[in-house]
């Protein structure tokens, strides 16, 4: 019963989030247009990329994409709701609503991007399976420590900059992780070790139950 609940307030602040996106139409869309304007840049400027730099492009838009993320959930929230939240929901169940929420719309993000390169300069992916798998478990560490960090500069009342500070260290060692993963899956020649897509799962999973208990604490404060 009480896991029903829970479920039940985060599908319910989850609806409220994209009810006020469908309604606006800020974030989405000004997070396509970077993605499109960026991308066209990239063509225009180099016409033709390598196979290893097509990957990092990929990877460093996706990262830009996700700190806007970020900046556009963040601007949505002001600090009096805070008291309003605290009586109708348990502090967990904000974090994992704003988590799902930046991860389903990083994930259209990720898509359209992929979509673009694809269709403007070719890709060169080989192995999908193994690029899909690593941009997944990328984007779940991406999500978690960024809704993390955007959400304690909320409370503490700091500036969208001291959330990328915060979150540096722990973005850099994801985001080499999914990248040295996709990298190896442009050739069908180099066999990935199990170990390496461990060592991603590991972080995030390190990311996600770090949030679980400090969250709630912080949130409080």
């Amino acid at each position: 019963m009480q896991e029903s609940n829970v479920m039940n307030s985060v599908f319910c602040l989850l609806i409220k989030d994209f009810t006020i996106e469908l309604r606006e139409r800020v974030a989405l869309s000004t997070l396509l247009l970077f993605v499109l304007v960026i991308v066209l840049t990239i063509y225009i400027s180099f016409l033709e990329l390598e196979a290893e730099i097509w990957v990092t492009m990929f990877w460093i838009i996706m990262l830009f994409a996700a700190l806007n993320a970020s900046v556009s959930s963040l601007s949505k929230e002001a600090t009096s709701k805070h008291l309003f939240y605290y009586t109708i929901a348990h502090p967990r169940e904000i974090y994992v609503s704003k988590f799902l929420y930046n991860l389903i719309m990083l994930s259209i993000l990720g898509v359209v991007c992929f979509g673009l390169m694809s269709m403007m300069g070719g890709s060169p992916v080989v192995n999908y399976a193994q690029f899909w798998l690593s941009f997944i478990l990328g984007l779940l560490g991406l999500c978690l420590s960024l809704t993390l960090t955007s959400q304690i500069s909320l409370i503490g009342g700091k500036s969208v900059t001291v959330s990328a500070i915060l979150g540096f260290p722990v973005i850099l060692s994801v985001l080499l992780s999914a990248l040295e993963i996709a990298i190896k899956s442009l050739d069908e020649a180099i066999k990935l070790l199990l170990s390496d897509f461990q060592l991603l799962a590991g972080i995030d999973l390190l990311i996600f139950a770090l949030a679980l208990l400090l969250f709630p604490y912080l949130w409080r404060k």
